[in-house]
């Protein structure tokens, strides 16, 4: 196809803080997770589909396929739809008292699902 130009996978992204590898970053209404080290100033890449293990909250529990939302006030997931922005599901059960957890980013759920 002579129109396609990237496969969406990764946000090219310029830093207004430093960040490093691993770091949950909200853009917009994109929520993707910091390839490697990114220099306040400098540029990289948000991975935007995929699984990632990423702070929770360690007072929710969630079952396999529930939805996770960023609360970037306290920098983990939780379950709050109404505060918060979507960042995935719930790639395998979490506890509550479990500090991380693995998510399946949002962009990557909603290819999976054919969405």
């Amino acid at each position: 196809m002579k129109n396609f130009k990237f496969s969406g996978q990764s946000l090219p992204y310029t830093a207004g803080a430093d960040i490093v590898s691993g770091d949950p970053v909200e853009v917009g209404e994109f929520f993707g997770v910091a390839k490697g080290d990114i220099a306040n100033g400098s540029d990289g890449e948000l991975q935007l589909t995929g699984v990632v293990e990423i702070p929770k909250n360690n007072t929710v529990a969630f079952s396999q396929g529930d939805p996770v939302y960023w609360d970037g006030a306290d920098s983990n997931v939780n379950d709050d739809s109404i505060n918060n922005k979507l960042a995935g599901y719930a790639y395998k059960s979490a506890l509550a008292a479990d500090e991380k957890m693995l998510v399946m980013l949002k962009l990557g759920a909603a290819a999976f699902n054919g969405m």
